[in-house]
């Protein structure tokens, strides 16, 4: 009895959670990625859903800090994908490893940087008062989310 009691909460559980999930995609339209950084505004990584709005493209955020960020399309130099710098996050990872844990720590750290490298990022070049800032995004289906942002630039 117990066994079926648990079956039932774990059903209801999911289907409160793809409700949430569908209610969350029509209140945060647009195409959602993850913001890892590049804005002098706003600090990443944030989840945040890139939206259209006539010539200006708004990144709004889904999660705290609930902030907006509205980039002028004109100044939207390129949109492309980019694979992260291994190296410097490699040198990093063992740097902060060793200060916490010592020689042990900067080979787990360094290990656990070289894992995340050369992951794919799509980069947004925004030109704002003479100053070039690059928008760095991830997600699981980055290809996909690539080819959306595009279209939005283009409507």
């Amino acid at each position: 009895m117990l066994f079926l009691g648990m079956i039932i909460l774990a059903v209801i559980f999911l289907v409160i959670q793809n409700d949430i999930k569908k209610s969350s995609d029509k209140i945060y339209p647009g195409v959602r990625l993850t913001y890892e950084g590049g804005h002098p505004d706003l600090r990443g990584p944030v989840s945040i859903s890139l939206m259209n709005d006539n010539d200006k493209i708004i990144l709004q955020c889904i999660k705290l800090p609930y902030k907006n960020v509205v980039l002028q399309k004109t100044n939207i130099k390129d949109i492309k994908l980019v694979l992260s710098d291994n190296g410097v996050d490699v040198v990093e990872g063992a740097i902060v490893g060793d200060l916490l844990l010592g020689p042990v720590g900067a080979l787990l750290g360094g290990a656990a940087a070289e894992e995340d490298s050369n992951t794919p990022l799509l980069q947004m070049v925004y030109l704002d008062s003479g100053i070039t800032y690059e928008l760095y995004f991830i997600d699981d289906d980055i290809m996909n989310k690539l080819l959306k942002v595009k279209q939005l630039m283009a409507t």
